[in-house]
């Protein structure tokens, strides 16, 4: 993560433990609110997924089907992504500890980041479509067990319009003043602070990027608040926007950043 717009999802020492065709990536590649409606396993719950006990799935209920959708809740899940691609010993895995639509979510475990070291584990997709994107929407849930790190920096997803447009939703930015922010990176970085952008601890809330690159407006909400509101973005489109969830950590100038512990689940990307 050299510099706030990074979308880089390899650093060195990554390993991919996904189906890449591509190969290796390089280098390119607040208050808020629970989700409503949605249940949490209990406290200690198995981390073991009985997916025999699955009913509908969160993404077969949808009534209108978006370009992507992953809800972690069958056995191969985690093959439906391009990539899961880890700094070791950080890893990605299907639990049943904690989920919005069961049985299972992913559970997204760094290890402690050194010294301008990277600690990334990121689950990526590229998704292939027959006509331009001129707004794409990420959403998922997010369950963080632990602080946002006080140094260092630590996004949790980003949104790639295209190789040269690209997003990164960061819960602690690498600026000079950092913060919750959303970067954009086309010719040179924009930083877009992110107000009121507080997650709670321990509890399920619903993360919606939505970049309308025809309007040139992103917004940006966590569960019922507005984080972000029409920010001023770039045009541009293309045929094959990517998205990456999970952790997306570097250590401090000096000091370590430590392992954290984060769920995601029900994953979506609309496009129009």
């Amino acid at each position: 993560m050299a510099g706030c717009g990074s979308s880089s999802d390899t650093a060195p020492g990554a390993t991919d433990a996904g189906n890449d065709p591509a190969g290796s990536d390089g280098t390119q590649d607040g208050g808020s609110t629970s989700d409503a409606g949605k249940k949490t396993a209990d406290a200690g719950g198995d981390a073991n997924p009985n997916f025999g006990d699955a009913g509908p799935s969160f993404c077969a209920a949808l009534a209108t089907k978006p370009a992507f959708c992953e809800d972690f809740d069958h056995p191969s899940a985690l093959a439906d992504w391009d990539a899961v691609v880890a700094v070791a010993p950080g890893t990605a895995s299907l639990s049943g500890a904690e989920y919005t639509s069961g049985p299972a979510s992913a559970l997204i475990a760094t290890s402690m980041a050194a010294a301008g070291a990277y600690s990334s584990v990121l689950l990526r997709k590229t998704a292939t479509l027959a006509a331009n994107v001129n707004r794409a929407r990420l959403s998922f849930s997010y369950f963080p067990t632990a602080d946002v790190p006080m140094s260092g920096s630590f996004g949790i997803a980003t949104l790639d319009i295209s190789s040269a447009h690209l997003f990164t939703l960061y819960l602690r930015d690498p600026s000079a003043t950092p913060g919750p922010a959303l970067v954009e990176a086309v010719a040179t970085d924009t930083r877009f602070a992110l107000t009121n952008a507080t997650l709670p601890l321990n509890q399920w809330t619903r993360i919606v990027l939505d970049v309308d690159v025809m309007n040139g407006k992103a917004n940006v909400t966590f569960g019922a608040i507005k984080v972000l509101v029409d920010a001023a973005i770039s045009n541009g489109t293309s045929k094959e926007p990517t998205i990456r969830v999970g952790s997306l950590a570097q250590g401090p100038v000096m000091g370590s950043l430590p392992a954290t512990d984060a769920y995601i689940d029900d994953v979506t990307l609309e496009t129009e």
